[in-house]
């Protein structure tokens, strides 16, 4: 572990977004942070950079981005610590932290997964993302139109990915919280995961260091997964200490990667010794729904079906923490549904929503079924795999594709798609493969893709090699599974040849790769999606596919550009009506498939 790197940082605080609540702490936790920098010897002027709008300032996009590429271009830095503090919001699961002008100005906001996406390799060794702000699904049409920005530059001089590590004031779909300082009255408010923050960070708390120390100096070293099991402990004590607990249910949540940076360097002083291990740690936390989905993600990965069944049963007893309808999610996409073959050999069938439209290029789509839930696929010309776009009566739809061979599964729950699964069809060679494994196949595919939906999977590497197994028939890796494993190859930064080789089974089984895998798996890059790119659907699957598209620099076809501003608040890729219309006009001509 070296201890002299150079460290750099751009600490960027909002009070003010649009007509939003106003918050009281954004900005000037900011400039806690900043100081905190400059304690830490970063040095003022280009590598540390304060933005806020005090004083009536706007922030928008571009001063961030202009502060971070100057830190890019600059003299260099072996870390960077971007920090935010105001209102955010979770856009089709990926995160966006709102600016001045949002929500009102669509792109006064930044995107954080490009974002992410970039710094990975902007040729910096270490990038921290820290945002204090909320992650909820966005309030009304202005918050739902916002799309941000990058804020990294897409040239960086990085030719390989480096680590970058995330810290997020609160899970997916919560609030994060400012409370009132005692000490303030009514007049001053903390933002309590900040403040938390920065106790550790000073050295304030033992339980954040590692076990090395400088030998030159004693210094001791606060080191990402400590600073957040510490959070995790601590944010719920201080709310709980506040009778705040029931209000904001604030869950610190963090991405962090495999390395050897330090995140602080604390020298002891006479006047304020580090105190040592030895200081006996907090109570452990209360179990959360995390929790519960990790042990069932587990036990899809390493237990029998019947232990796994178990565990499902379990979860659907602790409805205090929310883990009893993650479980109904659980069994109602595994339970099978309709026909399991198609005279084709091809087709969709539909659960739970009415199909009013299905659209196609080169392959006949044939609405069968009393409720127009099937849907036949004719290929008399080989041109499988496809995409097909379908719209229900609700008043939304998708983009599915079709592989010969192979059914379709959609499943609604309400308004809300929550599965698309893809199994043989029973008149084709994989059936004899599958129909013995299909309950283990499905409850696997079910766990993966519920627990996505719900927060993030989470997985190691030997975890998500136990689940591909374990969804494999045959020859054939579940597409469902190898689609949410690929995402989480690509969340904890594992090697691309994991996801690449994914890819490559599904080209050589079934003549075209799902769009995201090869997205994440970073096969796209640079390249405008055709007929010919050999992705299936022409647009991402799930919808935060589409965060990642401009840091990847995939092109659309025109006629496609503006339709992600349709997505409906989503997992899987729903759109309304009129991006719809615009896709199966692009569609229509052949300039994807």
């Amino acid at each position: 572990m070296r201890s002299d790197i150079v460290r750099a940082g751009v600490f960027i605080g909002v009070d003010h977004s649009g007509n939003l609540q106003p918050l009281k702490d954004a900005a000037a936790g900011a400039r806690r942070m900043y100081d905190w920098a400059l304690h830490q010897g970063v040095v003022d002027g280009r590598q540390a950079q304060l933005i806020t709008d005090e004083d009536g300032r706007k922030v928008d996009p571009g001063q961030i981005y202009d502060a971070i590429t100057e830190i890019v271009d600059g003299p260099g830095a072996d870390q960077l610590i971007v920090y935010f503090a105001g209102h955010g919001v979770n856009l089709n699961r990926s995160e966006h932290w709102l600016l001045s002008d949002a929500p009102r100005q669509t792109g006064a906001a930044v995107n954080v997964a490009g974002s992410v996406e970039l710094a990975r390799y902007c040729g910096i060794g270490h990038v921290a993302m820290i945002s204090d702000s909320c992650r909820v699904a966005p309030a009304g049409i202005q918050a739902q139109n916002v799309r941000g920005q990058d804020v990294f530059p897409s040239d960086g001089g990085g030719s390989r990915a480096h680590p970058v590590d995330q810290f997020f004031a609160c899970r997916l779909g919560r609030a994060a919280g400012e409370i009132q300082d005692a000490r303030e009255a009514a007049t001053g408010f903390t933002a309590v995961y900040t403040a938390a923050m920065l106790d550790a960070l000073y050295g304030f708390r033992d339980e954040v260091f590692d076990h090395r120390t400088d030998p030159v100096d004693g210094a001791r070293f606060v080191v990402p997964h400590l600073l957040q099991a510490y959070l995790e402990r601590e944010i719920p004590a201080r709310l709980r200490a506040r009778g705040l607990r029931q209000v904001f249910n604030q869950e610190p949540d963090a991405l962090l990667m495999r390395h050897d940076y330090w995140l602080a360097r604390v020298v002891p002083t006479a006047a304020e010794p580090l105190r040592g291990p030895e200081t006996p740690r907090p109570p452990r936390r209360a179990v959360t729904l995390r929790d519960v989905a990790g042990r069932l993600v587990s036990a899809a990965a390493h237990q029998s079906e019947a232990e796994l069944r178990q565990e499902i049963w379990k979860a659907e007893q602790r409805p205090d923490i929310g883990t009893d309808s993650l479980a109904a999610r659980v069994r109602r996409t595994a339970a099978p549904f309709g026909p399991d073959h198609d005279e084709s050999g091809c087709g969709i069938k539909i659960r739970g929503a009415q199909l009013v439209e299905c659209f196609a290029y080169g392959v006949q789509c044939e609405t069968l079924g009393k409720d127009g839930d099937l849907v036949r696929v004719h290929d008399p010309d080989g041109r499988l795999p496809a995409s097909v776009i379908l719209r229900f009566a609700s008043g939304v739809g998708t983009v599915v594709p079709v592989f010969t061979g192979f059914l379709t599964a959609i499943t609604f729950d309400g308004p809300e798609l929550v599965d698309v699964a893809f199994e043989p069809s029973a008149n084709h060679r994989r059936w004899a493969a599958f129909v013995g494994l299909a309950d283990r196949v499905r409850v696997v595919r079910a766990v993966t893709g519920a627990v996505a939906q719900y927060d993030r999977l989470d997985l190691d590497s030997t975890t998500a090699a136990h689940l591909l197994d374990r969804a494999r028939y045959g020859d054939t890796v579940d597409l469902g599974v190898a689609l949410r494993v690929a995402y989480a190859h690509h969340d904890r930064q594992e090697p691309l040849g994991e996801i690449q080789r994914l890819a490559a089974l599904q080209r050589g089984q079934l003549g075209g790769v799902l769009f995201d895998i090869a997205l994440v798996g970073r096969e796209l890059v640079g390249r405008t999606i055709g007929p010919v790119t050999g992705v299936v659907p022409f647009v991402p699957l799930v919808a935060r596919g589409w965060a990642l598209l401009h840091a990847h620099r995939v092109g659309l076809p025109g006629g496609l550009a503006g339709v992600e501003a349709g997505l409906r608040d989503s997992d899987w890729a729903v759109y309304g009506v009129e991006e719809l219309g615009h896709m199966r006009r692009v569609l229509a001509t052949g300039a994807v498939r």
